[in-house]
């Protein structure tokens, strides 16, 4: 049961006051030509330097190399740098960014192809019950995963149908339509939420990448100085 004065999600009253201060800076373009030219100075050329541990043996030359590629395949693919701008721009005004990591799609279907097997489902129920596995129970757990996993693929392509962004793992979700659920004993952040009046999406909270501006009165959601400007 949630502690008594905390509130399931954030209230509407905060979330219709980061609309208001973005609407204000909307009109205002002296206002936006600040709020540019800081995320302007703060989201520059985008570099990447391997940081990638290497295991023993022999130490490969190319392993860095290819980690920083990879970094740099990805920001290209995702749009990185511009989702950073969008979302250093949101923080500047409404004192908080959330920026959505995806699935790897691909990936998922690869694994979902690759990780469950009779072979797999026999040697892991052994190792748990000490025990071998019946061809039946075999097959309902196969049956199980399979309904689950075709489930999630039909959902997951539905969405991207809906929207493209889908498909990318780094997205920036505007902070005006999220809204943050406290944990039960008050020490976290349990799930995040967003409504667009004709969506709602929930995320837990290592799908959200969430930052603050600056922090006041403890407060779970960002402060930004525009809002003592208005």
């Amino acid at each position: 049961t949630p502690i008594t004065g905390y509130s399931l999600y954030t209230s509407s009253a905060l979330i219709a006051s980061k609309r208001t201060i973005m609407d204000f800076v909307k009109r205002s373009p002296e206002a936006l030509g600040i709020v540019r030219a800081i995320a302007m100075d703060v989201v520059t050329k985008l570099d990447f330097k391997s940081i990638v541990v290497q295991g023993k043996g022999r130490p490969s030359k190319e392993i860095h190399q290819d980690k920083e590629d990879e970094a740099k395949n990805f920001a290209k693919k995702h749009d990185a740098k511009g989702t950073l701008m969008k979302s250093v721009i949101d923080m500047l005004i409404t004192g908080e960014l959330f920026d959505w990591i995806g699935d790897d799609f691909k990936e998922r279907m690869k694994e979902i192809g690759e990780r469950v097997t009779t072979a797999s489902v026999t040697k892991r129920y052994k190792e748990i019950t000490g025990k071998e596995i019946t061809k039946e129970e075999i097959t309902q757990i196969l049956n199980k995963v399979n309904e689950e996993e075709q489930s999630w693929v039909l959902e997951k392509k539905q969405r991207i149908d809906e929207d493209p962004e889908e498909l990318k793992q780094l997205v920036h979700v505007p902070s005006t339509t999220m809204s943050i659920r406290i944990n039960a004993d008050a020490t976290g952040v349990e799930k995040f939420r967003q409504d667009t009046h004709t969506r709602v999406r929930e995320w837990n909270p290592e799908q959200i990448i969430h930052l603050k501006f600056m922090s006041l009165d403890g407060k779970i959601n960002g402060y930004s100085p525009m809002e003592a400007a208005i």
